[in-house]
């Protein structure tokens, strides 16, 4: 529980992920309460898999020690496989994007 608090505390700080989302939102020059509603959804969904990991501990614990020792488990073994294909992905991707931006 101690290392969710941590990275909670982490995660909390503006990265650049967060300060990009936010310039997004000022551009498309909404009414206050629209701005409002779109930087709330933001800090919602950002905070959303942190929130339910702690809930999870608090209201299970057993279960959710059982469900992340399956997932370090099943990440461990596919690791490598999940970080090739994301990066192929993106190099794909910006292999794509430099083709447009050429022609």
């Amino acid at each position: 529980m101690a290392v969710t608090c941590v990275v909670g505390a982490a995660m909390s700080f503006p990265g650049p992920v967060f300060l990009n989302a936010l310039h997004h939102i000022a551009e498309l020059n909404l009414r206050t309460t629209p701005i409002l509603l779109l930087v709330i959804y933001l800090c919602f969904m950002q905070q959303l898999l942190l929130e339910l990991t702690l809930l999870a501990d608090v209201f299970a614990p057993g279960r959710t020690q059982a469900v992340v020792v399956r997932i370090r488990t099943w990440l461990a073994c596919h690791g490598r496989q999940i970080a090739a294909i994301g990066l192929a992905g993106v190099g794909l991707l910006l292999s794509a994007s430099g083709l447009v931006t050429i022609s």
